[in-house]
């Protein structure tokens, strides 16, 4: 039996707000940092156990994460309650190791072309929280839900996920995620759906995708 007991629609923190006093391209950052300090080996993002769910957690978000090359995706995760969640949706993050254009405008279009032409859906123990289309007549709501972040220093472990090599880059991330306020004690279901087609025919390949993932979360109470 999943929690019920928060009202539809009041899951997440607004999308002007600031939760622990950081700005949501702060937020954004701070997920690539989690990300990039994580050896594949320890990686949660292709851990259906939710063994590794835990690795280089601390602070008041948790961060969760979505596999790259498969059209489904579930897993479990236990999180200690107070803590708000990261969920990643429809993200992408460009460097001078990995873009072909080097310059600040080849970096930032290589880390957010491929969020164009996206539609994301997430729901909360069933209930839908945030549903977004790339299209004519949503494109508003679909551009007002993207976070860019500045140019950053980033530091790759070795062996991370992205094969990035170890040290610093100067990157910039973009994209739509959502945080999700702590969750009561008790067993929770988060379901995200993601599918790009893009409008960049030539780059249909790379970017066209569509990926579900189920989250099993368990809110563990304090002692």
């Amino acid at each position: 039996m999943f929690m019920q007991s928060i009202e539809a629609g009041s899951f997440l923190y607004p999308f002007d707000s600031n939760p622990f006093n950081k700005s949501r391209a702060d937020w954004l950052m701070k997920y690539w940092e989690w990300v990039y300090s994580i050896p594949i080996s320890q990686s949660p993002r292709e851990d259906s156990s939710g063994m590794n769910c835990g690795v280089n957690q601390n602070g008041s978000v948790w961060f969760l994460d979505s596999p790259i090359g498969v059209s489904k995706f579930s897993t479990s995760c236990s999180i200690p309650e107070g803590k708000a969640i990261f969920v990643p949706l429809l993200l992408g993050i460009c460097g001078l190791v990995d873009a072909e254009d080097k310059s600040d405008e080849g970096i930032t279009k290589c880390a957010t072309e491929g969020n164009d032409g996206g539609r994301v859906k997430l729901i909360i123990d069933d209930k839908t929280q945030l549903e977004l289309l790339d299209a004519v007549k949503s494109k508003k709501d679909y551009e007002s839900n993207r976070t860019i972040t500045d140019f950053f220093k980033l530091y790759s472990v070795k062996d991370n996920i992205y094969n990035d090599p170890e040290g610093l880059d100067r990157k910039r991330a973009e994209g739509i995620f959502a945080i999700i306020k702590p969750l009561p004690v008790g067993n929770h279901l988060i379901f995200f759906h993601v599918n790009v087609i893009t409008p960049y025919a030539e780059k249909a390949d790379d970017y066209n995708y569509s990926l579900d993932v189920t989250y099993y979360l368990k809110i563990i109470k304090s002692n």
